[in-house]
């Protein structure tokens, strides 16, 4: 997909870690893949 995406720099997907991100082909591409902190609270609790 990041081929078909010529103009895409940054993916950013909730969590450190995605199995569906191909970060071969990101990285590839010149695509960077970065993450969310996650945590089991909600930031308003």
């Amino acid at each position: 997909m990041t081929a078909r995406l010529a103009r895409l720099k940054l993916i950013v997907a909730s969590g450190m870690r995605n199995s569906v991100i191909d970060y071969a082909a990101a990285d590839a591409h010149g695509v960077t893949v970065c993450g969310t902190a996650s945590s089991s609270t909600r930031p308003w609790n």
